[in-house]
């Protein structure tokens, strides 16, 4: 049995949509039940109510962790899954959040369990590709580079987790090493091969995959594709005005703004020689690709393939986890 965990959110409502679609029939666990039924009860689901330090785990195989802010939810979930023996998947994509979940890998493998932080669009996307990039290379990588692109609207949740870390100083891989690292400190100008031409990118240090894919790498850099606006605010002291901005957003994109959205992914590793690799995978509106992405996972999972530790998706089952999502495609640049 898969428990769904924050199924009452923007996001947590699209992947229970998604993973009964795909008859994976998820149980929808929380504390409110009437805001639990009126998501599972449409889609034909249970629900099991509790909360971060007392859900019922029995009889269930993997856990996906949808309730941001994965800070506070994080922690409880994901001990009380490998104490009981059961798979922990959550959304999460920032580096504090990684190195946390890092932190449970022997005690994760010493119990059998699956621990895997970013089951969704920004780390499934962007780990399998690097790590395309990075095995296909002739010789060992020296440097891999990745930038993300979104096109469609965002959810208030979104908005308030990116817009509010515009002023905060994040991480860069050096020499295996993270050091500190100014958002927006460096731009550059690629091309997703998605009819737009170069899209200017910039530095993003607060994305997980800087801990977490590749790890042999010793340099690692992550960028993103912001708005111009938004570029423009980057370190500037707006914090009162960033919040206020988001909080005016709708609560998230409507189905036919979904429809419309994709995403991409850029990737580039260079070796000792200054050989290189490079890649771009396209995909679906990024909060589509992370519900297929977490069911993709989840798949895997309930079919007996979850290797114990900590794992990025592309470490447990390969790169090619992303294409077994619909509408995905990479492509060789």
């Amino acid at each position: 049995m898969i428990l769904l965990y924050g199924a009452t959110g923007y996001t947590g409502r699209l992947v229970a949509r998604t993973f009964a679609e795909q008859g994976l029939q998820p149980v929808l666990s929380g504390r409110r039940e009437d805001a639990l039924r009126a998501v599972a009860d449409p889609l034909g689901l249970d629900v099991r109510i509790g909360g971060l330090d007392d859900l019922d785990l029995s009889a269930t195989q993997a856990l996906l962790n949808c309730a941001g802010p994965f800070g506070r939810t994080q922690a409880p979930l994901l001990r009380r899954c490998v104490d009981a023996g059961v798979a922990y998947l959550d959304l999460a994509g920032e580096v504090d959040e990684h190195l946390a979940a890092a932190a449970w890998n022997d005690r994760a493998r010493a119990a059998g369990v699956l621990v895997m932080p970013g089951a969704g669009y920004g780390i499934v996307a962007s780990d399998c590709l690097a790590a395309y990039v990075a095995e296909t290379l002739v010789g060992p990588p020296v440097r891999v580079e990745v930038a993300l692109k979104t096109v469609g609207a965002v959810s208030r949740g979104t908005a308030e987790v990116v817009l509010g870390s515009l002023r905060r100083t994040g991480v860069r891989r050096r020499s295996g090493a993270l050091v500190a690292c100014r958002p927006g400190r460096a731009r550059m100008k690629v091309d997703f091969g998605d009819g737009d031409g170069l899209t200017t990118v910039v530095t993003n240090p607060w994305r997980a995959d800087l801990v977490a894919s590749v790890p042999a790498t010793p340099s690692y850099d992550t960028y993103m594709a912001f708005p111009a606006p938004v570029r423009m605010m980057i370190g500037i002291p707006h914090g009162g005005l960033l919040r206020a901005v988001a909080r005016r957003l709708p609560e998230g994109p409507t189905d036919e703004a979904l429809a419309q959205g994709r995403s991409a992914v850029w990737a580039r590793a260079t070796g000792t020689g200054g050989a290189q690799t490079t890649a771009v995978l396209r995909g679906p509106d990024a909060y589509i690709f992370t519900a297929k992405a977490a069911a993709a996972c989840m798949r895997r999972i309930l079919a007996g393939d979850a290797p114990p530790g900590v794992h990025t998706p592309a470490s447990a089952w390969g790169y090619d986890l992303a294409l077994e999502i619909d509408g995905v495609v990479r492509v060789d640049v």
